[in-house]
């Protein structure tokens, strides 16, 4: 196994150990448990049922609350990924072993998407429900529900990796989730600008950071690469940022180390 899977195995199972994953875990357990009762409640009405795309876009991102519980995981998860380990002085001395910086990352990054994933989990089990108890002549497409758990995945891959980057700016792991908190907001907010100020069709390039409208295409089953292009790229730009902050910070470390002697 190499370096990186070890890693990243490490980094996964050590959120088991950490009361503030049990904490993300179950507000976001939570939220979705809120979204399936208003789910079931939306097709509980026998004069006028609700239409099962509309429910599920709902599900999916579709109210601010969503969103909120979302970015407050995403903060809480990311906070301690490098944050912690310089606090601790284990990232200087992984930055001395043969394990690259862009290594490290990569694998911290890949532990938190898939402790990300894992919380979606029981959100299958609640579609599965779901669909057993549709309202008679609908049917649900599973085509757009796939798209939907891949719009929230990679939405969330980018969100952690913006956390990692941030992360690596300070050794407090609360001013680091402060941070990824208010960035996220910022990001949601800018994606909202067309619906605040209108600015009508000149503001195309939103669809490049308005998260919540394109979540609700995604739904529909209409997958745009733009958007997923420009998820991809926040990616890469993050863990880059990340790699070059964690990298200045170590030869700063490293002089101060040499100072002192």
């Amino acid at each position: 196994m190499s370096a990186g899977l070890i890693i990243a195995r490490r980094e996964f199972l050590a959120f088991f150990y950490a009361p503030i994953a049990y904490v993300a875990g179950a507000s976001f357990m939570a939220l979705n448990g809120f979204s399936f009762w208003a789910l079931m409640r939306s097709l509980s009405n026998p004069e006028q049922p609700a239409e099962v795309g509309a429910v599920l876009r709902s599900f999916f991102g579709g109210t601010l609350l969503h969103w909120l519980i979302v970015f407050a995981v995403a903060a809480l998860l990311s906070m301690r990924s490098v944050a912690e380990d310089k606090r601790n002085g284990n990232w200087e001395a992984t930055l001395t072993t043969r394990v690259s910086a862009l290594t490290v990352l990569l694998a911290k990054w890949l532990a938190l998407v898939s402790f990300y994933c894992a919380l979606w989990l029981p959100s299958v089990f609640l579609i599965a429900i779901f669909s057993n108890y549709l309202p008679e002549g609908q049917s649900l497409d599973m085509g757009p529900v796939l798209a939907s758990y891949l719009g929230v995945l990679v939405i969330g891959g980018a969100l952690l990796a913006v956390g990692v980057a941030l992360s690596s700016i300070t050794e407090n792991q609360v001013v680091a989730a402060v941070l990824s908190f208010s960035v996220y907001v910022a990001w949601l907010m800018l994606g909202e600008l067309d619906e605040l100020v209108g600015l009508g069709a000149d503001s195309h390039w939103l669809i490049f950071v308005d998260l919540r409208h394109e979540l609700s295409v995604i739904s529909l089953g209409e997958l745009r690469p733009v958007f997923f292009v420009s998820l991809l790229s926040v990616i890469v730009v993050s863990l880059g940022a990340a790699r070059s902050l964690a990298a200045r910070n170590h030869k700063s470390t490293l002089r101060y180390a040499v100072a002192t002697l």
